[in-house]
This record gives structure tokens, sequence and C-alpha cells, in this order.
């Protein structure tokens, strides 16, 4: 992917069908992605929330400065004509990025331009990127969170530029979360 230097994919090593399921999304677009192991809550005894969010401050953690990575949770789908969008949505995104995010469940947004949204309230971290020299910032507010990474993320909308892909380049597959422990269906396909 022109974009990005690495995709990395988080993912809880006993959900193999979750990393069959990316891999087959990650042949179809046609790009290399990297593994990320999950910290698993449920074997190391701790909220599978928690361990979410410490497996994504790991990641960020082995970002290279100047080094662009999109990083994506292994439910995420991409749109079919994903890689055209890409470049039609990579054209519009605003110069003062600190935060993109290529798919979220938008509850309150401002309108940017016909592919972009400001965050004001939203849930997602299925695939996003963040600015290289804003990562130490990501990662303070990653580890003050108490829970939830996009909730860590969103509480800090009103101070970030962080913007979202309108309508979703990415979005998360239905079936049984590990985060909330339960079968979930959040999107609705492609808007």
């Amino acid at each position: 992917m022109k974009y990005f230097d690495r995709i990395v994919v988080i993912n809880l090593e006993r959900r193999k069908d979750r990393l069959e399921q990316f891999d087959a999304e990650a042949k179809r677009i046609g790009f290399e992605y990297e593994v990320h192991k999950a910290i698993d809550g449920q074997a190391e005894g701790i909220d599978p929330i928690v361990a979410g969010r410490l497996s994504h401050i790991q990641v960020l953690e082995t970002i290279k400065p100047d080094e662009m990575v999109l990083i994506c949770e292994d439910d995420a789908i991409f749109r079919e004509d994903f890689n055209e969008a890409l470049d039609e949505y990579m054209a519009d995104l605003p110069e003062d990025w600190d935060i993109f995010y290529l798919g979220a469940l938008k509850v309150d947004v401002k309108p940017v331009n016909k592919h972009w949204v400001r965050q004001v309230e939203t849930t997602g971290t299925q695939a996003y990127c963040i600015r290289p020299e804003k990562v130490d910032l990501f990662l303070h507010i990653a580890r003050e969170g108490k829970k939830w990474i996009d909730v860590a993320y969103r509480m800090w909308a009103d101070r970030t530029k962080a913007y979202i892909a309108q309508p979703n380049l990415v979005i998360q597959s239905d079936g049984y979360s590990d985060l909330r422990e339960c079968e979930t269906v959040d999107f609705k396909g492609f808007k």
C-alpha cells in the first residue's frame, strides 16, 4: 500500500478464524501485513477490554519516527473497491490530521468534505493511522485511558485533529467479540 510503511493486524492467537478472515481480505485487496499477538485477557486474568487497549499500546510502541502504520483489528472488513476509494479519500484528507480512521460507527461528527468528517463521538479502531509525530501523544492518551482504546482516543477528539472516512472504507465483521464477550452486529454493511 503506497500510503503506509507497515500494516499491522492485532490478533488473539486463539482466534485463528479472525486471522484467516483478515488474511482473505488482505489477499483480495493485495497488501502484506504483520501480525501483532494481542494480549489475551482471558488467559492473563485481566479485563478483555483493558487487554485490547494494552495490545494497541504495544503496537504504538513499535512505530518508528516518520513511519506511517495502518493499525487494524482482526475483524476488519474492507470495502469492495477499497484500493480505488482509498486514493480518492487520501487526496481529500485534511493536511492537519493527527489521526484518521478508515471507518467507525458515527454517533456525532462534523462534516469536512465529501470523504471525511471530524470526530466528535464515534466508536471503532478497526483500521486507523496516527501521524508519526503524534504517536507519543496517542501513547499518552492510550495509557491514561481506563478501558476501551477507541473511547480513550475519542475523549481527546476536541484536542486532536481526528478524521473519519465517510462513508466507511473499513467496517468490523459480525460475530463473537472477545472484548465484549458476546455476539455483535454493529455495522449494517457499507453505507
